[in-house]
């Protein structure tokens, strides 16, 4: 019985310490597909590998598939799907990780905290858009409000959560979201 309780316990606690992994990564052509989580060059992460090249700045994507070379424009498609689960989009030539799609979709681009010697500019930008087919635009209190010019509570709720240095990115641990989209989701009307 302890000999169950052990492996059990280790069985749980790796789950933990390896997080699971997406099982596909692959293109999204459009937003559609984005939405209804449809993969094109879709691969099992766990059986084979391929290659999606996104440089930052380059205007391609280049995707080595099962031995056959793609290439896509940028502003032709709308993102794709690592083997680590992250999703990320494309707009104007940019690459944004999306991080949550609630009421608004929630983008990154850098990491979240500058490594210790490294420049603070390294430090992440957040950005928003209404929909996976709108625009992204910077995660500020004046976009949000410019995005919902007819929302006044949406706006008060915004300048009392945010006032102060609380930054509009905020994750809420215990919700698990980001404060801006539950403050939507509350004041949509």
């Amino acid at each position: 019985m302890k000999k169950l309780f052990v492996i059990s316990t280790i069985l749980l606690l790796s789950g933990m310490i390896f997080p699971a992994y997406s099982q596909e990564s692959g293109i999204y052509l459009n937003a559609e597909d984005f939405t209804i989580s449809t993969l094109t060059h879709s691969i099992d992460c766990a059986k084979s590998n391929h290659k999606i090249i996104a440089p930052g700045k380059k205007p391609m994507v280049k995707v080595v598939h099962e031995g056959q070379k793609a290439k896509y424009k940028k502003s032709d498609i709308f993102g794709y799907r690592d083997c680590e689960g992250k999703d990320y989009r494309f707009f104007d030539g940019q690459n944004y990780q999306v991080n949550e799609v609630g009421a608004l979709l929630i983008y990154q681009q850098g990491k979240s905290r500058a490594p210790i010697g490294e420049d603070v500019g390294a430090v992440a930008k957040f950005f928003f858009s209404k929909g996976p087919d709108e625009e992204v635009l910077p995660l500020t209190l004046m976009s949000l409000k410019e995005a919902f010019p007819e929302n006044h509570p949406f706006h008060d709720a915004l300048d009392a959560y945010f006032s102060g240095n609380t930054p509009v990115s905020t994750y809420d641990n215990f919700h698990k979201t980001y404060k801006v989209n539950r403050i939507l989701e509350e004041n949509l009307h």
